[in-house]
């Protein structure tokens, strides 16, 4: 996925990259995940003839406005900005390809389309990002497609033995919504085995949830760890300029001890 989002100039903040950088990178998850949600319902605003023009013209050059916000800070607080930029490419794009915004808003529909596009990509790789990371922990991401592939298998299953579920496709229907214990009902096995293979999926699903919990709680606490980590990094590497600036005073004051040594010698030996 890191590279996928290196592909598409869309990799945030390298792991690589001090801890001012990378924590402001962290700022800007929440607020760009608000953007995505917005640019959606200010799709559908539009659909509906809900808004006016003007609003539409507004909103989008908000939107890319905060673009060049994060692209700015982000640029300003990393080591290295050129490999920033190239690795965030596509935030040039949209910057540039919202230029035209600024100066005139109502004959340019199409360029604000493909500009909504531009950020809805943006948008949701930066959060499939995030959710990679969060998958990795504990082998969740393994753990949630094996649970997917059992229900696959059981909703194909039980369609052949259960004569209350006639195609696989609502086979398929009850597994999910029985292994997320949602259970709407409207489709339910009849038969005894239908009945045992569905409390199997509902002890499973119980027990994916509860994996699910126990590893969002892993995953705040390392988030927690790991800026602990890094503050204490930082303040090693303070500390440790701070030796050396006090060796090089020592080192200052043992000269000046030397030498005031060597001329009260020479100042008795003279006498």
């Amino acid at each position: 996925m890191a590279n996928f989002s290196t592909l598409l100039g869309m990799s945030g903040v390298s792991d690589t990259e001090n801890h001012h950088a990378r924590k402001a990178g962290t700022y800007f998850e929440a607020p760009m995940l608000l953007l995505a949600i917005w640019v959606v319902a200010l799709w559908y605003l539009e659909q509906k003839h809900l808004v006016t023009d003007d609003f539409v013209w507004v909103s989008d050059l908000t939107v890319w406005g905060f673009f060049i916000l994060e692209t700015t800070i982000l640029t300003a607080l990393v080591n290295d900005k050129k490999q920033h930029l190239i690795n965030n490419w596509m935030n040039l794009v949209i910057i540039c390809a919202g230029l035209p915004v600024i100066f005139e808003h109502t004959t340019l529909a199409p360029i604000l389309r493909s500009f909504r596009l531009l950020l809805l990509v943006a948008l949701f790789v930066n959060m499939f990002s995030t959710l990679r990371s969060f998958l990795a922990k504990n082998n969740l991401g393994i753990t949630l497609f094996i649970s997917l592939a059992l229900a696959v298998i059981v909703g194909i299953y039980i369609s052949v033995i259960d004569p209350a579920i006639e195609t696989p496709a609502d086979g398929l229907w009850w597994a999910w919504v029985t292994v997320t214990t949602v259970g709407y009902g409207d489709i339910v096995p009849t038969s005894g085995w239908g009945r045992i293979i569905g409390a199997g999926l509902i002890l499973v699903g119980f027990g994916l949830f509860s994996l699910l919990t126990a590893s969002i709680s892993a995953f705040m606490m390392s988030r927690e760890e790991e800026e602990v980590i890094d503050r204490e990094e930082h303040i090693l590497k303070k500390l440790d300029i701070l030796v050396d600036q006090l060796a090089k005073v020592e080192q200052r004051l043992t000269h000046i001890e030397t030498k005031l040594n060597d001329d009260s010698s020479r100042t008795q030996n003279s006498n």
